[in-house]
């Protein structure tokens, strides 16, 4: 282990695939008691009010993207798409 562990290349390659490529593409949850999950920027609903968060009762099942998540322009900069380690090995 103390020989991977040393291996910050190797670490950066297996984080940055998993990041671009999760081994799980959807993760399911159910509510275990009614909650508002809050968001960034307030939204329209399929109505046309205007929600400041996501209410959900107890027993909902909703889906989390994580591929999605993971490609987030907002969270991982423009570049999100790019697998960014490789810039990293043609500078060397």
């Amino acid at each position: 282990m103390e020989k991977l562990d040393g291996l910050p290349y190797l670490d950066a390659v297996v984080k940055e695939s998993s990041r671009l490529y999760p081994s799980v593409e959807n993760a399911f949850r159910e509510a275990t008691k009614e909650d508002v999950i809050p968001v960034s920027k307030p939204f329209e609903d399929g109505s046309g009010k205007v929600m400041k968060g996501i209410e959900v009762k107890k027993g909902d099942i909703f889906m989390i993207s994580m591929r999605t998540l993971n490609r987030m322009e907002e969270v991982w900069g423009e570049d999100a798409e790019l697998f960014k380690y490789v810039f990293f090995f043609y500078r060397m």
